[in-house]
């Protein structure tokens, strides 16, 4: 299967940076995020219908577009402090992981 979802389609899901036709307003990340995200839903699970492949691209963009790139602050009090966020999954963390789950191929690997 291919997601099927558009860019207009992603801005409408993201509760719509669109214009009165329906398209993307102007510097909107969607374009990018799909390309993004669809390409991390097929890679991991490709069989799965489309309808699913559309939701879990949502998930992802919806996901990335909420989380800020490199390095998270957090302050407690009079300390702040500055960390890397790594080890995390944009596919694990929107859930797009579980809902793909009945569509993923797994495959053992050789050992030796």
């Amino acid at each position: 299967m291919a997601v099927t979802l558009t860019a207009e389609g992603l801005a409408n899901a993201l509760r719509g940076s669109v214009d009165a036709a329906g398209r993307p307003v102007a510097n909107q990340p969607e374009s990018r995020l799909l390309a993004v995200a669809t390409t991390i839903v097929e890679k991991h699970a490709p069989g799965a219908p489309s309808e699913i492949q559309g939701e879990a691209v949502i998930r992802i963009a919806a996901w990335l577009l909420d989380r800020e790139p490199g390095l998270q602050r957090e302050t407690l009090g009079p300390r702040t402090h500055t960390y890397a966020r790594t080890h995390i999954s944009a596919l694990r963390h929107s859930g797009a992981m579980a809902l793909l789950r009945p569509w993923r191929r797994h495959t053992a690997g050789v050992a030796g």
